[in-house]
């Protein structure tokens, strides 16, 4: 895995010895990249999407959450949370050290609301995989002995034949809807689908 480079400056535990302020800082440096950075894709703690210093086709931009640094692999800038604020005409005090107190509780609990939700989806991700994996290859057995019915019908039992007829029509009229789930849980255009499931849960909970 590509290493970010060293920047002249570092966000560290020693800067911001509180761990509410912190965690503030995170949720204020991925505020500005959801806000800022085109094509922003998010995966666990690094984020990547298309630089805003320069026309950027393809994402050379790249960060990671929880140290609060970004860098440009095209034109090799990079920084922290401030130089990111300034890149993109964001007044760093209007916006964040005097914002109410109130807005700052809001914005820190979507912001845990939207990692929890996250955090989830990655759950339903492997979860779903693995089943859909494991019910893919129990297919090709049942396919195999399928073909094994009608090509060589003495091969098998009558009782087998039917468990194995029976058992073709089950998995496919299982993996169709899981591989729905896979997409809703894979492509973008269904994040409504994902956050009703999610409300769903939470609400019966």
């Amino acid at each position: 895995m590509r290493k970010f480079p060293q920047f002249n400056h570092k966000v560290t535990k020693s800067d911001y010895p509180d761990t509410a302020m912190a965690q503030a800082l995170r949720v204020r440096f991925r505020f500005l990249l959801e806000r800022y950075i085109p094509k922003l894709s998010i995966r666990g703690n690094r984020a990547t999407g298309c630089a805003p210093c320069h026309d950027d086709r393809h994402p050379s931009f790249s960060a990671d959450l929880d140290k609060c640094c970004w860098y440009c692999f095209a034109c090799g800038r990079g920084g922290g949370i401030k130089d990111l604020a300034a890149l993109v005409g964001e007044p760093w005090d209007s916006a964040f050290h005097q914002e109410s107190r109130t807005a700052k509780a809001h914005r820190f609990a979507l912001a845990v609301g939207r990692e929890e939700y996250d955090r989830r989806q990655r759950r339903q991700m492997i979860a779903r995989t693995d089943e859909f994996r494991d019910l893919s290859a129990e297919l090709e057995v049942a396919e195999i002995a399928y073909r094994a019915i009608y090509s060589n019908p003495g091969l098998l039992s009558r009782e087998d034949q039917l468990f194995w007829i029976s058992r073709l029509g089950e998995l496919h009229a299982t993996l169709a809807p899981l591989e729905h789930k896979l997409n809703i849980l894979t492509f973008r255009q269904y994040d409504a689908e994902r956050f009703t499931w999610w409300r769903e849960e939470v609400g019966n909970g």
